[in-house]
Formats: structure tokens, C-alpha cells, sequence
């Protein structure tokens, strides 16, 4: 197969690129001819990489940026002639509803919040826009892959014609390279941080951050012990929420207890899922935004590191709740103060659910879920053959 993806980038930033970095190599390992569209090159791959695109948000933000942007990639369809199309980040599927109709099958990836911003727009006018070309493109498509069922139920309610939506909706898990990390980790030799717990996610409102230093300071009240937590992702002074959460770690006498790294490389991210004691990633659902599944949850599970989410989001599916980690209710400080303290200050309780938590990752292995993305692939082309 010849297959063209369009995506932010691949590169191991967060978890869009990690998908997109898993599932190009996938294909490629197995023997189908791969051409990626980027906003952001990587630089590793420039015979089947080209960076044509802009930010997803502009696309969402104003549509005239999809009117050029269809262009370009008008172009490269023609010069690549790929059997099918796959847009692996939601924003991205707006260009591929303004083009001529054509015969090369469209598939789309549905992951969370992004798929939902269409309705968020504040401006009426562009609101309006934005979700004609949404639903173009959702009815428009041969398949659209969730990555969970959560998810798959969240985009069936929001937009119109779910009954078309259900009938070319498939549920395929993100999957975790574990072999790579269990690698990673043999090669080397760094202790855990007893008592330190990671988060790993950009500072925004629905991943939870807040809620995980109230989970913090309620844990320290309630056990009187120290405990650090790092979060790792991006951070912009300049945004409300940020200036609040810097408000909130000042208000509760928090400022050397939580360290947030910023956008870090993939080796440090490594580093920071192997010498953590517990993984915590309290999202919360806000409107439209909501966790879609986590796969953040799955790598930390791969080092070995049990985690603590939330119910009510797509992290049901990503955590084996009393196995790879804990589910609490959202926004439930007493309880995730609870689950923190079971995992780092019970040492036996830590060991078996390390243990289970790499075997629940091992589950979802990339391996198997192309096997998956492949099954969708032939399906699609088998209905929709080239003329």
C-alpha cells in the first residue's frame, strides 16, 4: 500500500507524535510505501517527509488557512498517488474537505479534545464555519478510527448523522513500544525517587494539574510525609490557567514540592517514567475537552510504574483499575491521596502492581494494534476500489 499521512509531526514530544512515530514505522516495517505531511519536521526522514502544513489550531481558529493549505496538499496527492489517506490529527481532516472529490479513500483518527474545538470556536460566525467543514469531512470519510470507545460515544452525541458515523467507527487502542522501553530501562542503572510522582501532560486545565496538587498537599496533611511531584509537558506562562496553578503552589506553600520540567526530550522522558514511585494523571473533563484515552498511562505502565487516573474518560480503558493502577472519581483529592499513598508507602503492594502493570501494557503492543490499522486499511480499499 501506499499510504499518506497527515499529522503535527513525528517527533516524541507528546503523544500525537509518539502515535505518529509508531504508526509510520509500523507500516513501513511492514512493507507499504509511507509519505508524511508535518507542520514541524522532524529532520530524520526528509525522503518521506515534507513540512506543508501549519499549527492544527489555525486551521480550527480561521479557515481561511485551509484554503491554501488544501493547495499544497493537493499537490503532493497528485505527485504521491497514495492508495489511501489517513489524518492522524483531527484539525488536519478540514484541508481534505475542501478538495475536489476524489476516488482515493479518506480514513481519520479521532483521539480527543481536538475533534471537538469546532464547537468551542467563540466566534459565531467561524463556529459555523469550522463545523461544516468538520462534518464534511466526518461524513465524508471512508473510516474513522477512535481510540477509544469513550471517545467513539463522545463524537456520536456531538455531531449530526451518528447513525453514519456508528456504521464506519472502529475502536483501536494506542499502543506502547515495550520492548523498547523494557530496553531502555536494562540499559540502565538509575534508583527510583521513593517518593516522587509524575504527571506527564501540558499544563492545561483538562489534564488535571491542579487537582493533582490539591491530591499533593491533601496527601501531606493527611500522612504527614513529604512527597514531590514532577510535571512534565509544555507550559506557557502567559495562559490563565498556568498563572492560577503558579497561584495555587504559592497559596498552598507548595513551591518546593513541584517542579515542572517543560517540554523535555524523549531520553529524559525516559528517565523521569524510571525514577518516578507512582504516575498520576488526574484529566479532567471540561466541555468539549476531555481525556480521550492516555496514552501516557500505558508508557508509564511499561516501566514498570503504576498509575492513578480518573473514571469517566478514556483512561477506563488504558488502566486495569486494582492492576495497572488505580481509577478514582474525577476530582476525588481524598481518594487520590488515598492511592498515592498505598503505592509509595507499601513496598510489597508496589512490586506486584509493577509487575501487573507491565504486563497490562504488553497487551496493547504496537505489534498487534497495526495488525489492526492494517484490517482497516484493506477493508476500506477492498469497498472502495481504485478505478
Amino acid at each position: 500500500m501506499r499510504i499518506l499521512f497527515l499529522t503535527k509531526y513525528v517527533k516524541p514530544f507528546d503523544g500525537y507524535g509518539r502515535y505518529s512515530i509508531a504508526l509510520r514505522n509500523g507500516m513501513m516495517k511492514e512493507g507499504h510505501k509511507v509519505k508524511v505531511l508535518v507542520s514541524e519536521s522532524s529532520g530524520l526522514s526528509p525522503e518521506n517527509e515534507e513540512a506543508i502544513l501549519e499549527s492544527p489550531q489555525k486551521y480550527i481558529s480561521n479557515p481561511l488557512h485551509i484554503f491554501e493549505a488544501s493547495r499544497r496538499v493537493q499537490k503532493k496527492i497528485e505527485l504521491f498517488r497514495p492508495d489511501l489517506i489517513h489524518c492522524l490529527v483531527e484539525p488536519y481532516a478540514h484541508i481534505l474537505s475542501l478538495m475536489p472529490q476524489m476516488s482515493t479513500p479518506i480514513i481519520l483518527t479521532v483521539h480527543g479534545t481536538y475533534a471537538f474545538l469546532p464547537l468551542l470556536v467563540e466566534s459565531k460566525m467561524r463556529r459555523g464555519v469550522t463545523n461544516y467543514f468538520t462534518e464534511r469531512i466526518m461524513l465524508r470519510a471512508n473510516a474513522i478510527i477512535a481510540v477509544s470507545a469513550y471517545t467513539k460515544r463522545h463524537l456520536l452525541k456531538s455531531y449530526r448523522r451518528g447513525d453514519v458515523l456508528e456504521k464506519k467507527t472502529a475502536v483501536i487502542h494506542n499502543g506502547v513500544d515495550v520492548l523498547y522501553f523494557k530496553k531502555d530501562s536494562e540499559c540502565t542503572s538509575e534508583p527510583r525517587r521513593p517518593r516522587t510522582v509524575l504527571l506527564v501532560g501540558v499544563v492545561a486545565e483538562r489534564k488535571g494539574v491542579k487537582e493533582a496538587i490539591y491530591s499533593l498537599k491533601r496527601y501531606q496533611e493527611k500522612y504527614g510525609r513529604e512527597l514531590k511531584l514532577r510535571v512534565v509537558g509544555s507550559l506557557h506562562e502567559e495562559t490563565t490557567y498556568v498563572k492560577e496553578v503558579l497561584a495555587l503552589l504559592r497559596d498552598l506553600r507548595l513551591e518546593n514540592s513541584v517542579h515542572f520540567t517543560g517540554r523535555i526530550s524523549e531520553e529524559e522522558l525516559f528517565r523521569e517514567y524510571r525514577e518516578a514511585a507512582a504516575f498520576l494523571l488526574p484529566a479532567v473533563n471540561h466541555g468539549k475537552e476531555f481525556e480521550g484515552f492516555g496514552l501516557v498511562y500505558l508508557e508509564a505502565n511499561a516501566f514498570g510504574l503504576p498509575v492513578v487516573g480518573v473514571s469517566g474518560s478514556g483512561a477506563e480503558e488504558a488502566i486495569a483499575d486494582g492492576e495497572s493502577g488505580f481509577l478514582v472519581r474525577p476530582g476525588d483529592v481524598e481518594a487520590i491521596a488515598d492511592k498515592l499513598h498505598s503505592l509509595v508507602d507499601y513496598p510489597d503492594l508496589w512490586e506486584k502492581m509493577s509487575g501487573q502493570a507491565i504486563r497490562w501494557a504488553e497487551s496493547f503492543v504496537w505489534e498487534k494494534q497495526i495488525k489492526l490499522y492494517e484490517e482497516v486499511y484493506r477493508k476500506v480499499l477492498q469497498d472502495h476500489p481504485a478505478p
